[in-house]
């Protein structure tokens, strides 16, 4: 019970979740304003199939960087998985690899079921998989460079 309230709270208290939450918002309460934005920049869908693989191809990006940082090239006698702070460090990066497979996931329906839904939803859907991958990756990217500091000193 104790590792689910975790991962419940790590889930619920980030910017990832925020987004999201942003999102839903927009798309019941704004979507009249939404419809004037989308109308007055008027887009093709052409590229946006195409930018909704971005969400994915950051979610490759992120598996590499996860990967280094549970097991950092430096760390040859395993201190990292001996520190008393690994256990929530191991649930941070869970919540961080499912943010980034659900945005990944979002991105690529957007593209497979395009001609489904309304140019509105699918800029909404396509903004927020894209932003909330991007806060993925850069928090990975950090997490990373701390790590690899760390085992530097």
């Amino acid at each position: 019970m104790k590792v689910l309230k975790e991962y419940c709270r790590t889930l619920s208290i980030s910017l990832e979740f925020l987004v999201i939450l942003l999102c839903v918002y927009i798309g019941l309460a704004q979507l009249d304003a939404l419809q004037a934005l989308v109308s007055y920049i008027n887009i093709n869908g052409d590229p946006l199939k195409y930018v909704a693989l971005l969400p994915a191809g950051i979610l490759v990006w992120n598996l590499s960087l996860l990967r280094k940082i549970r097991f950092p090239e430096r760390d040859a006698k395993k201190i990292l998985q001996k520190w008393e702070g690994y256990y929530t460090l191991t649930i941070i990066l869970d919540v961080a690899l499912f943010y980034s497979v659900t945005f990944a996931i979002t991105g690529a329906s957007i593209w497979i079921t395009s001609t489904f839904f309304s140019p509105e939803i699918r800029i909404l859907v396509l903004l927020g998989s894209f932003i909330g991958a991007a806060i993925v990756g850069l928090s990975c990217y950090d997490a990373e460079l701390q790590v690899n500091e760390a085992f530097s000193k």
